[in-house]
């Protein structure tokens, strides 16, 4: 089920998709919804589908007949948290997103977008539907955060342990926006501030006595996820993308999830058909000047 919803905003509009869960994911859809160019983006770890609000319009502009849907994860935004009793696998994001693309939105082939973590959730489902995926943009990532084969029981017992905690932890009410957007720059040195009020209007809900950021709290248990994949896994995931792969690297503001350029080289070359951009910015680089990369963005989506 596929429902649709109007805004006041220029060429753009909200949409849900009503997983066979029963679970609905929210976006905001951009162009032309019978343009044969479709193009899904894929936000972040704790962000929302406004991270593209300022680089989708300038797609839409360039590339003037093109269809892009932004969705919010599910859990993040305005998209359903799962049940209790649910968990938050790195794998189930990537089979949300291709019931979405696949048996709601109906696309056959498709180019796909993706900051930091949904960067890395794209790259799994292209490794997994390489016959469908023209091409692959990421912005700020390599790839998931892998675990040492070793450190696996640890890493299990660390999230179950953690369990309790995520079930009883009361979210913190903010009295103001803008006590959200303070709270969201002190944890991300380079982000403006216009930026994250960007993300924090989408990500928040009104309660009341003030505002809760809406993603689930269970998202940020220390563990999010019980068992992570090797870095093996990873690779046996990289080397089965067949599309064409532009990565843009931001140069400043990386992180302690952010893999290390050593790393992040190792696993690039890897890559059957990929490019890298070193570009000026921080993790947000698409939200806060997506100047920087729509030219190179532009040339290789076309």
């Amino acid at each position: 089920v596929v429902s649709t919803q109007s805004t006041g905003a220029a060429n753009m509009f909200e949409q849900e998709f009503t997983l066979l869960s029963g679970l609905v994911l929210r976006s905001k859809v951009w162009g032309n919804t019978d343009a044969k160019r479709k193009i899904l983006t894929l936000h972040g770890f704790l962000d929302n589908c406004a991270s593209f609000d300022s680089l989708a319009p300038l797609i839409v502009e360039r590339l003037k007949n093109v269809h892009i849907v932004c969705l919010d994860l599910t859990g993040h935004g305005q998209s359903d948290h799962k049940p209790r009793g649910g968990e938050y696998h790195f794998v189930d994001y990537v089979c949300d997103v291709y019931e979405v693309i696949s048996r709601l939105l109906k696309w056959e082939t498709f180019d796909l977008v993706g900051h930091s973590m949904g960067g890395s959730i794209l790259m799994l489902l292209s490794a997994t539907f390489p016959e469908k995926v023209r091409s692959l943009s990421l912005i700020d990532t390599a790839g998931p955060t892998p675990s040492k084969e070793e450190d696996c029981p640890k890493l299990l017992r660390k999230a179950i342990e953690s369990m309790e905690r995520a079930y009883t932890r009361n979210k913190r009410l903010y009295k103001s926006i803008d006590d959200m957007v303070s709270r969201v720059l002190s944890v991300n040195a380079y982000l403006t501030q216009e930026s994250a009020k960007c993300l924090v209007v989408r990500g928040s809900v009104q309660v009341e006595g003030g505002y809760h950021f809406s993603h689930d709290s269970r998202l940020v248990m220390d563990i999010p996820s019980r068992l992570r994949m090797s870095e093996s896994q990873v690779c046996a995931f990289l080397v089965n993308i067949a599309c064409p792969i532009l990565i843009f690297w931001a140069e400043k503001d990386k992180r302690a999830f952010t893999l290390n350029e050593e790393n992040a080289s190792k696993r690039i070359e890897l890559l059957k058909n990929a490019k890298r951009i070193f570009c000026k910015g921080g993790h947000h680089l698409h939200l806060d000047n997506p100047e920087i990369i729509i030219d190179n963005l532009v040339e290789f989506l076309q």
